[in-house]
């Protein structure tokens, strides 16, 4: 781990948090108050206490106390920010406290005075952080009442000037924190403003715009049914031999019984039709698990998931006599997203190959399917011999829309449906080419 990673992560607390948020920001200061004070202090106490001070140590063990509850508090859970944010506050205060017994005002406690109001408000607000400003003006107030009882380096006059010096920070601090509020309150009032404009535009600009999503939704619903309509066939297709095995069991139990033979047992033709039963329900199983819309993120491994695209796609590819050939050179590959998403990406890729083999005609048509890594990446790679294509329409085949099939109800939106899935929710790349007699799609993953 980097020096500069490291140092992220101890600010951090390894929360995870985006740079541009506030949270991230009071995560920082307060880490860097606490990691700082448990340190000094840690140092501190054994000088104190060999100097022969008394205040000092004791502070100094209830600093490094607090600090590294407060340490521990904000690396387990974001909820205890508010917790954290008053024990970093009680870090400076038992720093300021033994300064006015010791005389540390005129030195490193001088800083943690002025950072008080400063930090008290920007982590807590104005109406806490001025209370914890009160509460050490109360505490001053009490030194200053006994002052004659107390040892205190320091004239009543200096304690005034403290206290005096305090309340205009605190003022001041206040001052610039009602200028955010004013700043953000006035962004606030420009945000609705054209929100308002935005709202109030010409009727005939939203009338077009209701009609383009209508359109955009009659077409991905279009498309949608379009994928539906092609599984239930291939469901379909793989039923039959299912079916006609069961007609066929019933049917030499019927003849058998007609006949009085005993050849035919039929406890061995109940296991049959049971076996070809359970087939059928795998199928629909896996139907069901590809058409879930409640999938949630998980790993899965990428070999399952050509298999089960695979599966519904066969039957068609068999009925246009097209080989269909997988290769799997890297068997453990597996990825982090929605099963059913992915499936449906290298779907598309393999029945826009599958139509471009049947609209051109091809001899011997084929496509091929290879899984494998390289560079420790997983590669995943679909080549026909449909012909390529076009080399002026090559780079707008992931565009939405974009379609060589309108006369055959395409709808353009199946490889940008794949280009969204594999770039966006997979972080990974998609790529086409041409090569000899056909085009190759390359996902690359990981």
């Amino acid at each position: 781990m980097s020096i500069k990673k490291l140092y992220n992560n101890i600010l951090s607390s390894n929360l995870n948090l985006k740079a541009d948020t506030l949270e991230y920001k009071k995560v920082r200061i307060i880490n860097f108050i606490l990691y700082l004070s448990v340190l000094i202090n840690l140092l501190l106490i054994p000088d104190n206490i060999n100097k022969g001070m008394v205040i000092y140590p004791i502070a100094s063990a209830f600093v490094v106390i607090v600090g590294t509850i407060g340490i521990i508090l904000l690396r387990k859970n974001l909820k205890n920010l508010n917790i954290v944010s008053h024990l970093s506050i009680s870090v400076i205060y038992l720093i300021l406290l033994p300064a006015l017994f010791e005389g540390g005002i005129a030195n490193s406690g001088f800083v943690w005075f002025a950072l008080l109001p400063l930090f008290s408000i920007f982590l807590l607000q104005t109406q806490t952080g001025i209370k914890w400003v009160y509460f050490l003006l109360s505490t001053i107030f009490i030194f200053f009442l006994f002052a004659d009882f107390i040892q205190i380096p320091y004239q009543k006059e200096y304690l005034i000037f403290l206290s005096i010096s305090l309340v205009v920070e605190t003022l001041f601090v206040k001052l610039l924190s009602d200028i955010q509020d004013a700043f953000v309150v006035t962004l606030r009032g420009k945000n609705r403003m054209l929100s308002d404009l935005a709202e109030h535009q010409d009727d005939e600009i939203d009338r077009r715009s209701v009609i383009l999503i209508r359109q955009e939704q009659h077409i991905t619903q279009k498309s949608k049914m379009e994928s539906l309509g092609e599984m239930i066939a291939n469901i379909s297709h793989q039923w039959k031999q299912p079916l006609n095995r069961i007609n066929v069991i019933a049917a030499d139990v019927e003849l058998s019984k007609v006949l009085e033979d005993d050849s035919v047992d039929p406890y061995e033709a109940i296991k049959d039709i049971l076996k070809q039963t359970n087939l059928m329900q795998e199928t629909m199983n896996d139907f069901l698990k590809f058409s879930s819309p409640n999938a949630k993120d998980k790993e899965f491994f990428i070999d399952n998931s050509i298999t089960m695209m695979l599966s519904l796609i066969e039957s068609s590819f068999y009925k246009e006599n097209i080989e269909l050939k997988y290769i799997n050179n890297y068997k453990n590959a597996k990825i982090v997203g929605k099963n059913a998403e992915f499936i449906h990406a290298i779907m598309n890729i393999a029945n826009n190959a599958k139509d471009a083999l049947v609209i051109n005609n091809i001899e011997n048509p084929y496509l091929h399917i290879n899984l494998e890594e390289k560079n420790n990446k997983i590669i995943l790679t679909f080549k026909d011999n449909a012909g390529g294509i076009p080399e002026k329409i090559i780079d707008k085949i992931f565009e939405a829309y974009f379609t060589t099939k309108e006369k055959n109800g395409g709808t353009g939106l199946g490889l940008d449906l794949t280009y969204k899935v594999i770039t966006e929710n997979l972080n990974g790349k998609v790529h086409v080419k041409n090569e000899n007699d056909g085009a190759i799609f390359t996902i690359t993953l990981g």
